[in-house]
């Protein structure tokens, strides 16, 4: 009997390969923030906070993913007309538009599950403000000048407290203020060179 042909709809390398692409695992690196608290109170060998902060770098990054897919789906039109956008998994039709809105709702639950099961109440109150934030970014400040740069500065300060609510370590109001001027001059930075 000759080989039967592969069903269009199973799971192949690069369908994995686009899922993968969806997640922009590259982008995760941002929450190693969440260990900022962890490493300049000098608590990195003690075992249980450093637990906590690695639970909080999963739980931001699957929410993280979520929300990037969620973009793509919110962008897709958009994306389409753009030189180097068109090829991301959704705007390319790598990935289905109804495989994206599952993807972004598992990873979105699991992030919050996670959250609420294993967390202080504190880290989930800073996880939802990231992602509602996020979603508020998406939809309509990033088109803003001056406001998105904030948002975005806001994004990384937000990863901060959230280490240290997951850990139990006090943030500092010198912490937050520094941190959120240099990410400020980082993103007004980043704009100036977009607009060369």
């Amino acid at each position: 009997m000759p080989r039967s042909s592969r069903n269009p709809n199973s799971t192949s390398p690069g369908k994995v390969s686009a899922v993968l692409a969806s997640l922009r695992p590259h982008q995760w690196a941002k929450n190693l923030l969440l260990f900022a608290p962890l490493v300049l109170d000098h608590r990195m060998a003690s075992a249980k906070p450093a637990w906590m902060a690695l639970l909080g770098f999963i739980a931001f990054s699957l929410c993280a993913s979520s929300l990037y897919v969620v973009n793509d789906l919110l962008d897709i039109e958009h994306d389409r007309k753009h030189a180097t956008k068109r090829l991301r998994p959704f705007a390319s039709g790598a990935l289905g538009v109804a495989h994206g809105w599952i993807l972004a709702s598992l990873l979105g639950s699991a992030a919050f599950g996670a959250s609420i099961l294993l967390a202080p109440w504190a880290f989930t109150a800073e996880l939802a403000l990231y992602a509602v934030a996020t979603l508020a970014y998406s939809l309509y400040f990033k088109r803003k000048l001056a406001l998105d740069v904030l948002f975005l500065a806001g994004f990384y300060s937000i990863r901060i407290l959230a280490g240290g609510a997951v850990t139990g370590i006090e943030v500092t109001s010198w912490l937050i203020a520094f941190s959120t001027c240099f990410f400020l001059s980082l993103a007004l930075m980043k704009r100036a060179l977009e607009v060369d």
